[in-house]
């Protein structure tokens, strides 16, 4: 009897063993959408016994936020099982995967069990199509020796024109959190509106970031403008909050010279030091302000849209979003107009219709 038990205990071990080692690749599949980067499908390669039977409702993933104390749980909403791999649709779990710092994945057959440690890879869908010049690193800072920037490279033979988009405070790992830059690198946009899309990076740490990386910023626009890359006739910004910030001194300060043929500026502020004369460099340029009526965080966001038109500006535009606009969507913040603003297509199709006129 103490023989079989000892044999039937080094099966369980072997078996317990073998279901360790079953996953041997977790995948993460990810997309970039207005409320951040949501999980979309898990891929497995693995194998282990009953690998056929799975079941959807057999699998529970529990995560827990990076930051807070929440946490989630939920069941795939569908299983795929194919010769090579087994695909979990998580298309319903409830927040941006960007948001969560660890998670288990439980599995009734205990061969097929997972956590965040055995993740292989992610994979964003068109955000890993963007060629990244630099590393994300919690306590990076720029300091003018380096230029670290993003580039999406359209299909085909230039020049194209080139959406430059200017991130807002702490908002540099900007590809995964939201749609204000991968928005105009989606293959729907792309059919219509081929186009680079370059995201240069600023400190988090600050809002009046260093000089340098816009001066970095246009060196590389005229870079691609002299190899034939880029139309200079169809440069454009846009750019929230602190990117707004960023977006008005480019259109100002930095444009002795024309470059940009049109501007969509989300709750943009103007820096104080600013003169009437740099301002007014400004005054022929389209700029549509886009903001919402009681933001809280930028006290007079439509500031450079009154000093535009005061100073004639016939290419001024602005859109103020009501509080009811943000209550009907949940946004609990009216600083985050770009949730509203990326539903509708009228500001993409009117930023490309604009064209500089060169002498």
């Amino acid at each position: 009897m103490k023989q079989w038990t000892v044999i039937i205990a080094l099966l369980l071990i072997c078996v317990a063993q073998t279901a360790f080692a079953a996953v041997h690749e977790v995948v993460i599949k990810t997309r970039p959408d207005a409320w951040g980067q949501k999980l979309e499908e898990i891929h497995l390669l693995a194998d282990g016994f009953g690998r056929d039977r799975l079941r959807a409702s057999d699998f529970t993933l529990r995560a827990s936020a990076r930051y807070t104390n929440e946490s989630w749980q939920v069941k795939p909403q569908d299983i795929r099982i194919t010769e090579d791999e087994i695909v979990l649709d998580f298309k319903n779990f409830p927040t941006a995967w960007y948001d969560v710092g660890s998670f288990r994945c439980t599995c009734r057959n205990l061969f097929f069990a997972f956590a965040k440690d055995d993740v292989t890879r992610t994979e964003t869908a068109v955000a890993d199509d963007f060629e990244k010049h630099s590393i994300y690193r919690e306590d990076w800072s720029p300091t003018g020796e380096t230029f670290d920037y993003s580039l999406f490279t359209p299909e085909g033979t230039g020049p194209f024109p080139l959406v430059l988009v200017l991130h807002g405070r702490g908002d540099w790992d900007i590809l995964y959190s939201g749609c204000e830059a991968t928005i105009w690198a989606e293959p729907d946009n792309q059919a219509e509106h081929p186009a680079y899309v370059l995201v240069p990076y600023f400190d988090e740490g600050t809002t009046i970031s260093s000089p340098e990386v816009l001066e970095y910023t246009l060196a590389k626009i005229h870079e691609m403008i002299d190899a034939g890359q880029v139309d200079p006739t169809r440069v454009y910004i846009m750019g929230h909050s602190m990117g707004g910030y960023h977006g008005v001194l480019l259109l100002t300060r930095y444009s002795e010279q024309p470059l940009f043929a049109g501007a969509l500026l989300l709750t943009p502020w103007v820096d104080r030091t600013l003169s009437e004369e740099e301002i007014l460099r400004a005054k022929d340029t389209p700029t549509y302000v886009i903001y919402g009526e009681k933001d809280p965080y930028i006290p007079n966001p439509g500031e450079i849209y009154d000093l535009l038109q005061v100073m004639g500006s016939e290419t001024i535009y602005k859109t103020v979003y009501p509080k009811e606009e943000f209550d009907k969507r949940g946004i609990d913040s009216q600083h985050l107009v770009d949730l509203i603003m990326f539903e509708d297509d009228t500001y993409v199709n009117w930023l490309f219709e604009q064209h500089l006129e060169l002498e």
